[in-house]
C-alpha cells in the first residue's frame, strides 16, 4: 500500500507471504519518502515476523536520496 499526500510525501506498507512448501517467509516492510524540488528522499524498513528465520535482510533499513535532473518539477517556461 502506498498513501501519497500531494506528489510530496509518501507513507508505504507492505507484506510479503512465502507459503512454507516455497520457503516459509513472511515479513512486513514500512517506508515513507519526501519529494523536494528535484530530490527525493526515502526510508525503508523490513522486518520478519518471527526473528526464527533465516533471512540476511531480517530488520534492516534502507535510505535512498535520488535526483531527477530529466523532470520539470515546476512546470517550467
Amino acid at each position: 500500500l502506498e498513501y501519497k499526500y500531494d506528489d510530496i510525501f509518501a507513507v508505504r506498507l507492505g507484506y510479503h507471504y512465502l507459503s512454507p512448501t516455497k520457503g516459509d517467509q513472511q515479513y512486513f516492510t514500512a517506508g515513507a519518502g519526501i519529494r523536494w524540488s528535484i530530490m527525493e528522499f526515502n526510508f525503508s524498513w523490513l522486518g520478519a515476523i518471527s526473528q526464527l528465520q533465516n533471512n540476511p535482510l531480517n530488520n534492516t533499513l534502507r535510505f535512498t536520496m535520488l535526483f531527477n535532473f530529466g523532470e520539470d518539477i515546476d512546470g517550467g517556461i
